[in-house]
């Protein structure tokens, strides 16, 4: 994958559980992923993400796991 930014269309799939997004070259992921509720397992490890989107991806995701 060479995604550099998080596809912000994504996030409108309410419904998903489970997404890997891991071996890409992402800085830094939308506020639009608050909106993925059910997601439950979200992989984006080997991406670039800033110590600030991993927190934030913490704050916006609390219930999910989170491979960062």
């Amino acid at each position: 994958n060479r995604f550099k930014e998080f596809p912000v269309v994504i996030c409108k799939f309410s419904n998903l559980e489970k997404l890997y997004m891991n071996q890409n070259s992402m800085q830094k992921l939308p506020e639009e992923i608050q909106e993925m509720k059910a997601i439950k397992f979200l992989y984006l490890f080997d991406n670039n993400l800033t110590d600030e989107g991993k927190e934030n991806l913490k704050k916006w995701l609390p219930g999910s796991k989170l491979q960062l």
